[in-house]
C-alpha cells in the first residue's frame, strides 16, 4: 500500500464511501457496483424516472417514495413490493419548504440515510415558467438543504437535471441562480432580471442549469459529513413526460447512439453513482444523453448548433 499515511488516508476514503474496501492491488470487488446495503434511499418523483430508481436502488434499502399526486402511490408500492423492495409513500411538493422538511423527517424516521434521489421536475409543458422554477431548481435546493443533516459517510445526493441545461447563454445567469434560492424572494429576485412566467421553456433550461450548479455548490457541505452530491444530465426519456413534449425523433438522430433513453437507463446511472464505485465523484454533472450534446457539437449543421446554445 506504500507509506502508513497513504495507507490511512484511504481506509477514510473507504468510510467515506461508505462500502467494501478495494483490495491492495486497488481492484475493486465484485459488488462494487451495487449501492451499499442497509439505510434508507429517498426519492424524490414518483414518475417513471422515480419508479426505476426505486427498483434499481431498492434492493437491500428501505425507500421512501415521495409523490405530489399520492393518489398513485398505493399501485407503484405495490408493484415494489411484488419485487420484494421495502417501500412506503409519503405526498410531496418540493416548492413548499414545509412539505420538504416533513419528507425528509419521514425518511429519518426509517433509518440512516443511504441515498437522497430528485427526479421531481416539471416540463416546459406543464407549468408556466414561474412555477417550473419553483419546482426544479428552488426544489432542488429545498431538498438538499432539508437531507444535509442527515447526511452521513457513504450518503449520496443524485439531482437530475437535462442537457436543456448546458446551453452557452445560460451562463450568464449561474450567478443569479445560486443567489440563495432557498429564500422565499427567490422567484422575485430573479424575475426582476428575468421575467419566467410567459417563458416556460427559458424556466426550464435555467432550472435544469441551477441544478448542475448546486451540485457543484453544495458539494463541500455533504463533503464534511463524508457524503456526495452529483447531478446526472439525461437527453430526452422515452416517458410519458418525455414523449408530450416532442421532439424525440430530432433528439435521437443528433445522438451518437441515435435512440433516446429508457428510465431504466437513467436510473442504472444513478445506482452506479450511488455505489461504492463512484466514492470519489462529486460536485459534477455527468451527462447520460446517449451522445446527444457530442453530436450538436460535432456533426450537427451550423445553424442547428448556433440555435441550439441560444436562452429559449
Amino acid at each position: 500500500m506504500g507509506s502508513s499515511r497513504e495507507a490511512g488516508a484511504a481506509s477514510r476514503s473507504r468510510a467515506a464511501a461508505g462500502g467494501a474496501p478495494a483490495s491492495a492491488s486497488g481492484v475493486l470487488p465484485d459488488d462494487a457496483g451495487a449501492a451499499a446495503p442497509g439505510g434508507v434511499v429517498a426519492i424524490a418523483g414518483a414518475g417513471e424516472t422515480g419508479l426505476a430508481c426505486a427498483e434499481a436502488l431498492g434492493p437491500g434499502h428501505r425507500v421512501l417514495l415521495g409523490a405530489h399526486t399520492p393518489a398513485r402511490l398505493p399501485a407503484t408500492l405495490e408493484r415494489l413490493g411484488h419485487l420484494g423492495i421495502d417501500a412506503a409513500g409519503a405526498p410531496l411538493d418540493v416548492a413548499d419548504p414545509a412539505s420538504v422538511r416533513a419528507f425528509a423527517a419521514a425518511a429519518a424516521e426509517l433509518g440512516p440515510l443511504a441515498a437522497l434521489v430528485s427526479t421531481a421536475g416539471l416540463s416546459r409543458s406543464q407549468a408556466d415558467g414561474r412555477r417550473i422554477m419553483a419546482v426544479n431548481h428552488v426544489g432542488t435546493a429545498l431538498l438538499l438543504d432539508a437531507f444535509l443533516a442527515a447526511a452521513r459517510p457513504g450518503s449520496v445526493a443524485v439531482c437530475v437535471a437535462s442537457i436543456g441545461g448546458h446551453r452557452a447563454e445560460l451562463a450568464a445567469f449561474d450567478e443569479a441562480l445560486l443567489d440563495d434560492p432557498s429564500a422565499p424572494d427567490f422567484l422575485d429576485r430573479f424575475e426582476a432580471r428575468l421575467p419566467l412566467r410567459d417563458r416556460p421553456a427559458a424556466a426550464y433550461d435555467l432550472s435544469k442549469r441551477g441544478v448542475t450548479l448546486l451540485a457543484c455548490q453544495r458539494a463541500a457541505a455533504w463533503g464534511a459529513r463524508g457524503a456526495r452530491v452529483v447531478s446526472v444530465s439525461p437527453g430526452v426519456i422515452d416517458t410519458e413526460m418525455g414523449r408530450r413534449e416532442g421532439g424525440a425523433d430530432a433528439i435521437a438522430n443528433l445522438a451518437a447512439l441515435g435512440r433516446i433513453a429508457t428510465p431504466a437507463e437513467v436510473a442504472s446511472t444513478i445506482a452506479l453513482l450511488c455505489s461504492p464505485a463512484a466514492a470519489y465523484v462529486t460536485g459534477c454533472d455527468l451527462l447520460v444523453d446517449g451522445g446527444t450534446l457530442a453530436g450538436i457539437a460535432h456533426q450537427a449543421p451550423a445553424e442547428t448548433r448556433a440555435g441550439w446554445e441560444r436562452l429559449r
